[in-house]
């Protein structure tokens, strides 16, 4: 087989490579269109409810007795994941107004130093 054969097979085979990995990612995007809410809604319910995804295909479900304290123990992450940006904006802000404040104060006009 000549060079340029061998380039050609690649090619071809390069070809059938990326129509099948097409079809599987319209497949993966078609499903995911499908039960994009599901998907959404699991994702949020695993924050707060902290039990495994095979849980899920087994045939004990979490009971109304369990404890609720272990059905939320996501919830203070997810809830940190949202206040520490707004905190650490707020704590910038006023430490930056209160340090040119003190640097560049205007000075009284009366005062002598």
């Amino acid at each position: 087989m000549s060079p340029l054969e061998r380039l050609r097979a690649d090619k071809n085979a390069i070809r059938i490579q990326c129509k099948e990995n097409e079809i599987k990612l319209t497949e993966n995007f078609t499903f995911i269109q499908a039960n994009a809410r599901s998907l959404i809604g699991e994702g949020l319910l695993s924050l707060f409810w902290n039990h495994h995804r095979e849980d899920r295909f087994s045939k004990e479900k979490i009971g109304f007795n369990s404890s609720l304290l272990s059905k939320f123990s996501g919830a203070p992450l997810f809830v940190w994941q949202i206040v520490k940006p707004i905190l650490l904006s707020w704590g910038v802000r006023k430490s930056k107004s209160w340090l040119f404040s003190k640097l560049f104060r205007k000075k009284k006009k009366g005062s002598k130093l």
